[in-house]
């Protein structure tokens, strides 16, 4: 899975999207090594998610939305004896290559919730460095 968002996902601008104000005021240490801590942990928690499905789950397109400099690829995910999950692929050019910047699922922009939830833990953990201990120490007791 780590191969595949490689290839599909910029990690330092999905990095700086979840970040929002924090990455600013980020060390250069931190902006390092943040990119990897989470696209570790979103592999880490959306894997475990898909996983827990069972049967075959596949993706219908049902089609694209030029945004100007973003475009939307609509998906359906069809799973056995479930309801379809519509899913939105937000993609950007970045150095000539079209890279993920941000996944909707169900109207939701993974990027907004996710920037809330680590502000919240920032908050909480008195600033980044407890968020990367944070990010450490879940990937580290998988």
């Amino acid at each position: 899975m780590q191969g595949i968002m490689e290839g599909l996902v910029d990690r330092e601008q999905m990095a700086v999207s979840m970040m929002g104000r924090h990455w600013r005021r980020a060390t250069q240490s931190q902006k390092s090594e943040l990119p990897v801590l989470l696209e570790a942990y979103l592999i880490d928690v959306y894997v475990s998610r898909i996983e827990s499905v069972s049967g075959t789950v596949s993706f219908s397109i049902q089609g694209e939305r030029d945004l100007g400099k973003r475009t939307l690829v609509d998906t359906q995910v069809v799973r056995p004896n479930a309801p379809n999950i519509d899913v939105s692929w937000q993609i950007e050019d970045f150095g000539g290559k079209p890279v993920v910047t941000d996944i909707i699922i169900e109207g939701v922009s993974l990027v907004v919730s996710q920037r809330a939830d680590f502000s919240s833990i920032i908050r909480q953990q008195g600033g980044l460095d407890g968020l990367i201990g944070l990010l450490r120490q879940k990937l580290a007791s998988n």
